[in-house]
């Protein structure tokens, strides 16, 4: 009434940069195997391993990280990005290992999920295209697997997170050669820096 101009500004948050919590999720677990190689090398085992030293690395680093399960033991697929979306994380990285009834299949992929018209991941498409980028040029370049590339897939643990995800897939525990590997406690570590080494890589094409 007495001619006065209040100015409100509206900012927008990115809701991928609330804090800098980096989720974790070691596939399967518990009475889920997930893949089992022919010289039995089990894909919960090799998931735990990486992801356990995954955590160590970026921790070191500075990082504060949270692990979906740091055990053998059963854990609902919702129940992982339900503990993402909890801790409001700035990263989702799901880790797995791969497998093909084709046993000569080998590589290094890579996974996320954004279609354009959805309200909550279309708006991060770039952001989840980016982390599955950094995670696979970095797994590629550390271990010298063929790289298969990145794809969309509407896996549950990347439609149901509200924060840039990605699922990576190691290697091929059908493939014999690559069961060896992913069984070797060097090998793992190796996948572990080098996803580590992408998610930083992510973190600093953010900023």
């Amino acid at each position: 009434d007495d001619g006065r101009t209040i100015e409100i500004q509206l900012l927008a948050v990115d809701a991928t940069r609330r804090n800098g919590k980096i989720v974790l999720d070691p596939g399967h677990g518990g009475s889920d195997p997930g893949a089992i190689g022919r010289a039995g090398i089990r894909e919960k085992d090799v998931n735990l391993a990486v992801a356990l030293e995954c955590a160590r690395l970026l921790r070191e680093q500075g990082f504060e990280v949270v692990l979906t399960r740091d055990a053998d033991y059963d854990l609902d697929v919702y129940k992982r990005t339900e503990i993402a979306n909890g801790e409001e994380a700035a990263v989702f990285v799901s880790i797995h290992s791969n497998s093909n009834p084709d046993a000569s299949k080998q590589g290094v992929s890579t996974y996320y999920y954004a279609p354009a018209d959805d309200p909550v991941l279309g708006p991060q498409a770039e952001q989840r295209r980016q982390l599955a980028q950094c995670i696979q040029d970095a797994l590629v370049a550390a271990t010298g697997r063929p790289d298969l590339g990145l794809y969309q897939a509407k896996f549950a643990v990347l439609r149901t997170s509200e924060t840039p995800s990605a699922l990576v897939e190691i290697a091929f525990l059908s493939n014999m050669e690559e069961e060896n590997l992913l069984s070797q406690e060097w090998f793992q570590k190796q996948a572990a820096n080098a996803i580590a080494g992408g998610i930083v890589s992510y973190l600093g094409w953010l900023n």
